[in-house]
């Protein structure tokens, strides 16, 4: 069981102030960083995750999200699995092959059926994800909880 923690978040219309459920993190609100190649996907991911009060970043690939992740590691990654060039596996073993970047909780999710059992990530999800379920799962590993 995850704890919530109530904190104002900015508004994000002039004028109201929103009460927003979050969990104990390292930042108020969690930066998540989205990986997918699916420019589509990518927006409206990060599009619900900043209703939700998260802060979001994106990378189109695993190599952006690598960059993106040493410059500034961001509380949570939720990277798709199939990606050119790096897949999301391999940032995945990257991320936990460096001691700076290896405690920050992943999320692998893909639309392929596959099956993935190198312990390199905390969830496994199978898209398509509702949003409660991203959640859950996104609440979840930010308290510390995780599958590894």
């Amino acid at each position: 069981e995850f704890r919530r923690v109530l904190f104002r978040s900015p508004a994000r219309i002039p004028g109201t102030h929103a009460v927003t459920p979050f969990i104990c993190s390292r930042r108020v609100p969690p930066q998540i960083l989205v990986v997918d190649d699916q420019i589509d996907v990518l927006d409206a991911w990060a599009l619900l995750l900043e209703a939700e009060g998260f802060a979001v970043a994106t990378a189109s690939s695993a190599l952006e999200a690598l960059r993106r992740t040493i410059a500034e590691p961001p509380d949570l990654i939720v990277t798709d699995l199939m990606m050119p060039v790096m897949d999301g596996l391999a940032l995945c073993r990257r991320l936990r092959a460096d001691p700076r970047l290896n405690a920050i909780p992943i999320i692998l999710w893909t639309a392929a059926s596959v099956s993935v059992s190198e312990p390199v990530f905390d969830v496994f999800l199978t898209k398509p994800v509702s949003v409660d379920h991203m959640l859950g799962h996104i609440w979840r590993v930010l308290a510390g909880g995780s599958t590894r």
